[in-house]
Order: structure tokens, then sequence, then C-alpha cells
């Protein structure tokens, strides 16, 4: 009984049409709210929507008057807006429990103006329609169903349309579950909600579309009594399910179904709380039937566990769905639940009239079952009220109806057997292929094996000369530091030697000048009166002076050889500069009667170290000094030169140098001669530190000038 009893319930077309009747679209506005403007394509787009809109708020009575509006402004030739509208219009019938056949009328005008577009939509759509309005006792509506059953499968067939052969898979479904093929309908259901996923992957439908494809497979389950696969395809509607809230109807059906099966009745009366509270809200004529589904499942299985009374009160309710909404072919199931119910409760004189009018009813939609079912009740029934010449009539009705239909589930034998031959052959040599492709995979993995194998030698050697080339790479920069070190160490052994130099050079002179006072003191100490002693002791306090800040001199130097070594610029005062110079080298000077005179023209000062131009120039007058000849005088001046550059010289009267031995002091070639030790050094190197050169002329005529040129910069 529950294998057929709540399998024939639903029109698959309600599912496949709201994808496209805008469930995910904007909300549009109700017909009342269009403004019909110049734009007659432009005014049926939005009645189209409006369309959309009315019919998901099942407003029958509003989509009626839309509609007629619609039909009657269209062109005759807009074909496409026909088609849609011819659509609805079979919608609004169905919704409305009209007959079978004014239904059909209005989906062959919806194909025919689809077929004039080529609207495969549209057309497979109708044609899904039609077959479940289809009457299979009827010759032609079975010729009807079938004719259409293989222009469905041709679609599917053609494979042109991705989205129409989805929708012909969902239709065929429901074919072969109306042929009593549940095993196929599944199949096709199952294939059906492969390529739905895959639109949604490819963003080409709603995932409410997927939902309805998930429904169907769930439903496909319910019919083979496969209760827990039908929860997880149930499951896996829910995921995809947004908004489409007949959809979420069919989810509370079917769960409520399922744990009444599982005797969970508390958790199933939830369910169907939440679906009666959907039917309240929106008051559709398909979610009205749904909640018609559950009242029978619900009392159906309040039966079964001995809860009658609670059994009587969702047939009632039932009862009152009915009357309003039913389709037809849930006129016999009710009738037949209703019998069944009060048979329960023993009330046979209620229960037969119900059974009476389910029997005819299930005769006509080929409810088998159900007849014999019916037909068996009411025997009971009679034999209830003591009524035996009528319970022993339908009991021989019985035996006729049983015999008649085992003869019909022969031929279906036969012609299963039959099929499942011609599927054997089709088996083996499905086999024969199938060994084909596993040997040709087999070939195919070697030669990918192959392919890794010489792909993870090659990276291996390439790892191999990479890690080379990177050592190579390590070693190399390791002998350029190296190189750099030795550089280094070779720059310091010349400063060492250097330093060496330089202080043999420039404290010999102050060292001598100190030991020869004192050695003179010594000696001399009795026979030289107090004022010559004041001056001996004046002049080695000198010289000391002069010691020490040639040491600093000599410190300040070796800084400036190290790295690092920054300069401190200021204002530099020249007249004081000279000052300071002088004052250091007068006790030389005096030895040789040597007068030191300063010129300065045209600047007072400049920007620079005032601490390396002071031992510049120290060691300027002191080479000038030591080349001098006694008794003449040594000029220092500063001032601009004829590009403007600031210079400062010392002049001095002395043996000429030659051309060659300037040049060679200039480029530090000659360091052991008295007129060209490590003085001129000192000056080159700490002049670059101030960003200056140095020039020497020597002449008869000028003497021999040492010019210091500051460069633009500082200076």
């Amino acid at each position: 009984m529950k294998k057929y009893l709540f399998s024939n319930y639903s029109i698959v077309i309600f599912f496949l049409f709201f994808y496209y009747a805008g469930v995910f679209a904007q909300k549009q506005p109700d017909f009342p709210k269009i403004k019909p403007t110049n734009n007659i394509n432009n005014d049926l787009e939005k009645l189209l929507l409006s369309c959309d809109s009315v019919y998901l708020a099942g407003d029958n009575k509003l989509l009626e008057t839309t509609l007629t509006t619609a039909l009657k402004i269209t062109p005759k030739n807009d074909a496409k807006h026909l088609s849609r509208f011819w659509f609805y219009k079979g919608l609004l019938t169905e919704s409305s429990t009209a007959s079978s056949d004014s239904c059909i009328k209005n989906y062959e005008q919806a194909i025919k103006y689809a077929k004039q577009v080529a609207d495969t939509k549209t057309i497979t759509q109708s044609l899904g329609a039609i077959l479940s309005l289809c009457n299979p006792e009827k010759k032609s509506g079975k010729v009807l169903r079938d004719s259409i059953a293989k222009v469905l499968q041709a679609v599917v067939d053609s494979k042109k349309d991705k989205y129409a052969e989805a929708a012909a898979l969902l239709f065929l479904s429901r074919y072969y579950k109306l042929t009593g093929n549940d095993g196929k309908a599944l199949q096709y259901a199952l294939n059906a909600f492969s390529n739905y996923k895959e639109l949604y992957q490819l963003k080409k439908i709603s995932s409410d579309e997927v939902a309805e494809a998930a429904v169907i497979v769930s439903r496909s389950y319910g019919n083979m009594d496969q209760e827990a696969k039908q929860q997880v395809y149930l499951e896996e509607m829910r995921k995809y399910l947004v908004k489409n809230q007949v959809l979420l109807s069919y989810y509370y059906m079917y769960t409520a179904k399922n744990l009444m099966v599982t005797k969970k009745m508390s958790e199933a009366e939830l369910y169907y709380d939440s679906l009666l509270n959907i039917c309240k809200k929106y008051s559709n004529a398909e979610l009205w039937n749904n909640c018609l589904d559950a009242d029978m499942y619900l009392a159906q299985g309040f039966i079964k566990f001995g809860k009658n009374k609670e059994a009587l009160k969702y047939s009632t309710h039932a009862n009152t769905i009915g009357e309003i909404w039913a389709f037809d072919f849930y006129k016999a199931q009710l009738n037949y639940v209703n019998g069944k119910v009060y048979l329960a409760l023993k009330d046979y004189t209620k229960a037969l009239p119900y059974f009476k009018k389910a029997e005819p009813l299930a005769l006509a939609w080929s409810y088998h079952d159900m007849r014999i079912l019916t037909i068996e009740n009411i025997a009971n029934c009679y034999a209830g009220l003591g009524n035996w010449e009528q319970a022993y009539a339908y009991s021989k009705k019985l035996s006729m109806v049983k015999d008649s239909l085992t003869a019909v589930d022969t031929k279906k034998i036969f012609a299963e057997a039959e099929e499942k031959y011609q599927n054997k052959e089709k088996k083996q040599l499905i086999n024969i292929q199938n060994e084909q492709l596993v040997f040709a995979k087999k070939q195919k993995w070697w030669l990918i094996s192959g392919l890794l194998l010489s792909g993870l030698v090659a990276v291996l050697l390439y790892a191999i000369y990479r890690n080379k080339k990177q050592s190579a790479n390590i070693l190399d920069q390791k002998n350029r530091e190296l190189d750099i070190l030795n550089k280094k160490l070779n720059e310091s052994n010349l400063t060492k030697t250097k330093l060496f130099g330089i202080i043999s050079h420039d404290l010999r002179s102050p060292v001598s000048q100190l030991f020869t006072f004192l050695k003179l003191q010594q000696k001399n100490d009795i026979q030289v009166s107090e004022e010559k002693r004041d001056q001996h002791r004046q002049k080695l306090i000198t010289s000391s002076k002069n010691l020490l800040e040639t040491m600093e001199d000599l410190l300040l130097w070796s800084k400036s050889q190290m790295e690092n070594f920054e300069i401190d610029i200021d204002e530099v005062d020249l007249t004081q500069l000279f000052s300071d110079t002088i004052l250091l080298m007068q006790n030389q000077a005096d030895a040789k009667e040597i007068r030191l005179i300063t010129e300065i023209k045209g600047i007072s000062s400049l920007n620079s170290d005032q601490n390396l131009l002071l031992i510049i120039l120290r060691n300027l007058v002191q080479n000038a000094i030591n080349h001098a000849f006694n008794q003449t005088t040594i000029y220092l001046k500063a001032g601009l030169n004829q590009n403007s550059q600031i210079y400062i010289a010392v002049i001095n009267q002395g043996e000429v140098i030659p051309a060659d031995q300037i040049q060679a002091l200039i480029d530090n070639k000659q360091v052991k001669s008295k007129s060209s030790g490590y003085g001129l050094l000192i000056v080159k190197e700490l002049a670059s530190k101030i960003n200056a050169v140095f020039n020497i002329s020597s002449s008869t005529e000028n003497g021999t000038e040492i010019t210091l040129v500051f460069k633009t910069g500082w200076a």
C-alpha cells in the first residue's frame, strides 16, 4: 500500500518552472502597479515578470487577470511572449484544479508558439506537464504519454541543450515512475541531478533548481521504500535551497513522513507544523496539496502505531484541504485514507462510503494495489456490519481483480525478462569494452609512470647541477672576499710603513730641538744668567708643546687612514689660522733668522675643518723653513685666484726645485731627500679630505710656492 499511495501525488512541472518564474529575481511589481507605455515589448516583459511574482504568491485571481490582459494585447506574431503566457495559463488551470483536458490544451498552445521561436525550454516544460496529466486508462492518453516520452528521450539523446536535457531527464523519471519502472525512474532522476549540479557550477542556473532535482531523486528513493536514502537527498536539497517555499514544503513533508516511519511521531508533527505555517502564509495550490499529502502520511502512520484518534484528526484536516485544493489524482488516496481511519476505529458505517468512492477512482488512475486493498476493505466493512452476502460478493470480486492483475503482472514479467536478456547481451558487450578500457588505462599508466620517472631524473640532474653551481658561486664569492681582505691588509701595511716614516720625519726636528735646549741648559747652567735661563725654559716649553701638537697631528692623520673617518666642517677665520701657525713655527724660524709674514686679500674666512687646515699649513710652513735660506722671508698668503677659487699659499726663498722633482713630490714617488719628506704626503692626503689640491712651483725670481686650492664645495 505504502509503495503506491504516496508516489503519484505531485506534478513535476511545478519544480522546473520556479527558476524561470523568478525565485531569485528581484521582487517585481504586481500587475495593478504596471503602467502601460508606448513600448509594447517593454509592457509585455513587465507583464511576464508580474506573472512570475503573482504565481509564486498563489494569487490565482490576479494571475488570471494578468494573463487575460497579456493575451489580449500581445500581437499574434509575437510567439516568444505568447508561448510563456500560455504556459502560465496551463499552470493556472492546474493550480485551480481544473480538468486535465483544459490544462493540456493550454500547454499545447504554449508548445505551438514555442516551436515558432525554437524555445526549447518552454517546449520541454510543457511536454513534461502534459506527461503528468495524461490518463493512461484512456488509449489516447497512453498514446500521448508514450509519444511525449519519445520526444523527451530525443531531447536527451541530442545533447544540444544542457538545460533541456536535464529537464527532459526529470520528466522521463516521472514517466518511468508512472509506468511502474521504479529503477529506471531513479536512474533518470540521478542523471538529471548530476546535470543540474554541473549547470549550477557553471553558473547557468540557480541553486534552487538543483534543489528541485534533489527532491525528485529523494522521492524516487521514497517510492522504493528506501527512507534513509530519501532523507540523504532531502538534506542535500536543503543545502542548495534558498528561497523557494514550495521546495521547502516538500522538505518538511517528506521529512515528517520518514520520521513517522521510524516512530518519531512528535518530531514528525513538528515538521508538519512548519509545513502548515508555510501553507497558511503563501496559500498556494501546490503547497496545500503537499500539506494534504502530509496529512495522509501522518494518518497512515498513527493507524500503524495504534493511535487512531490522532489519525482521525489528520484525516479530517485532509478532507478540509481536499474540498478546496485537492488535485484529481489525490481524490482516490484521500477517500482510501479516510476509509482506513474509520475502519481502524471500527466505524464501518462511515468507512464504507469512503472505500466505495475510492475504488472507481483507483481504477481510473491505475492504482492497482490501492484498488485491491480497497475492495478487500469494502468486504471487511460489510462483514463488520453483518452483511455477509455483500462481503462474499466483494471477496469474489477481489479474487477476479487479483487474477486479472496477475495476468497483467505476468505480461510485465515476460517483458522485463526480455529486457533483461537484451540487457545481458549489452552487458557482455560493455564488459568487453571495459576490459579494453582497462588495458588501455594500464598502458596509459605505464606511459605516465615512464614520463614521471624521466621527469624525476631530469629534476635530480637539475638539482645536482644547481647545487654545483651554487657551490661554485659561493667559492667565487669567498675568493672575492679574500681578495678584498688581502687588499685591505696590503693597504694597512702601507699605512703602517708611512706612519713609521712620518714619525721619523716629523718628530725628529722637534725632539732634536728639545734635546739641544736641554743639553745647552745642562752645560751652561752656571754661566747663563737668570734671564737667559727663562728664555731657554720658555723655548723648552714651546718645543715640548710643538712636539705634543705634532704627535696629535700624526694621531689625527692615522685616524684619517681608517674607515668611517668624519671631518668637522665649520667657518675658519684665516687671520686666526695664520696666527696659530706662526705661533707654532716661530722658534724654528728664529733659529734661521727667518721672518714670517701674512697677506690676506678678498676673503676673511672659509668653510673647512680647522684642525686639518692647521696641520696642513704647519707642515707647509715647516717644509718652507727647512728649505729656506737664512735671513729670508716666508709669506703666508690667502685670497681668490682667477677662477674665483679660494687658495692658501706658502712662499719661501731657497734652492730652486727642478720640475721633474716637483712632479715626483706630487706623485709621492720620492720620500728620501730632505726636500721631499713625508710632510707633503700628509698635506696631500689631508687636503683630499677637505676637497682641496695643492700645486708646487719653483723659480729663481719668485722662489718656491706651494699653493692649496679649494674646489667647489665647502670652501
